[in-house]
C-alpha cells in the first residue's frame, strides 16, 4: 500500500504541477491534454511491466491500470468541452469493461464502473443542466431551446448505449461462465 500511495502522490503533484506550468505560460489546452495522454502512456508502459517482471504484485499492477486511466480521462475532461467529455468517457468505460472482461482483468473491469460513475456524474452535473430548458432566458429572447435533437439527447444516448453494450458483454460473461461450470 506504500508504493501505491507515493504512486497516486507522486503523480498527482507531478502532473498539478505540470498543468499550472502549461496553463500559466498560456498554452492552448491541447498541451497539458497531449501531456496527460504522455503520462497516461507512461503509466500503461509500466504496468505492462510490471504485469511481465513481477506478476504477484498485482496491486502494484492495478495501481497503474487506475493511474493510467486516470489520466487518460483527465485528458479527454481538459480537451474537450461539455457532451463530448461524457460521450468519450461513455466510450472509455464501454472500452475497458471489454477489455476486462477479454483479459479476465478485474482492475479494467473496477476502473470501468468508476469511468462509467464519472460520465453520470458528469452528465447530470454538466450537460443536463447546460442544455435544459430556461423559460427565463427564452422570454428574454436569449436561448433557443430544441426538445430533442440537442447536445443533452446525444450525449445521454452514447452513455446508455455504452451502459447497455457493458451489460450486454457482462451477460454474455456469465452465460459463458455458467456454460463451462456445466460442463
Amino acid at each position: 500500500w506504500f508504493d501505491v500511495a507515493l504512486l497516486a502522490s507522486n503523480a498527482t503533484f507531478y502532473f498539478t504541477f505540470c498543468y499550472w506550468m502549461w496553463t500559466d505560460a498560456g498554452y492552448p489546452e491541447a498541451a497539458p491534454a497531449t501531456h496527460a495522454m504522455l503520462v497516461a502512456l507512461f503509466f500503461g508502459a509500466l504496468f505492462n511491466s510490471a504485469r511481465g517482471r513481477c506478476p504477484g504484485d498485482r496491486l502494484l499492477a492495478h495501481a497503474y491500470v487506475g493511474a493510467g486511466v486516470t489520466f487518460l480521462t483527465a485528458a479527454v475532461a481538459i480537451q474537450l468541452e461539455l457532451q463530448w467529455v461524457t460521450i468519450v468517457w461513455a466510450v472509455e468505460g464501454l472500452m475497458l469493461a471489454w477489455v476486462g472482461l477479454r483479459a479476465g482483468e478485474p482492475a479494467a473491469r473496477r476502473a470501468s464502473v468508476a469511468v462509467f460513475a464519472v460520465a453520470l456524474l458528469h452528465w447530470l452535473g454538466f450537460d443536463a443542466r447546460q442544455y435544459a430548458f430556461d423559460p427565463w432566458a427564452l422570454e428574454q429572447g436569449r436561448d433557443h431551446f430544441v426538445p430533442l435533437l440537442n447536445a443533452r439527447a446525444l450525449s445521454c444516448l452514447a452513455l446508455v448505449s455504452a451502459l447497455t453494450g457493458a451489460a450486454w458483454l457482462y451477460r454474455g460473461q456469465a452465460v459463458a461462465d455458467e456454460g463451462e461450470g456445466g460442463v
